[in-house]
């Protein structure tokens, strides 16, 4: 996965995107009734990442997420996943920022898939490559 920088003086492409679109299930709702998207920035704005997007310029980002049904990686059985939804929802946003304001950001939003280990290590080896190239080190 290759990270475009922004041309000099000009506008950056918007973020490239792997993988179907989104589910449409309903929100997830906590004990006090907000949505858990709600809640995740009732702190404030100050802590959102859609919001603090503008200062990640020149940082190499790479998103991953699914929808929160039950993916490839799930045991068989597995039902839906309230909790990757919700922060499927918010890093949709998070990536529609970063296009509103064109910075660059590899996104590999999968599908179906939920917030656990098999995901998070796929995540991990898929964008080892393009972290180690902004740290400046050598891949294994």
């Amino acid at each position: 996965m290759n990270h475009a920088d922004a041309p000099p003086g000009g506008r950056a492409p918007p973020p490239t995107r792997r993988g179907p679109g989104s589910s449409a299930a309903a929100p997830a709702r906590t004990a006090t009734g907000l949505r858990c998207d709600e809640r995740l920035w009732a702190a404030g704005e100050q802590h959102n990442p859609a919001s603090l997007a503008e200062g990640l310029r020149e940082t190499t980002l790479y998103v991953s997420y699914g929808n929160g049904d039950p993916g490839p990686l799930d045991p068989p059985g597995a039902g839906h996943d309230a909790l990757e939804a919700m922060l499927g929802r918010q890093n949709e946003r998070f990536v529609a920022r970063l296009g509103e304001l064109g910075i660059p950001a590899t996104v590999d939003a999968y599908g179906p898939g939920s917030h656990t280990w098999p995901y998070w290590q796929r995540a991990l080896h898929q964008s080892l490559p393009m972290l180690l190239e902004a740290l400046g080190a050598k891949g294994p």
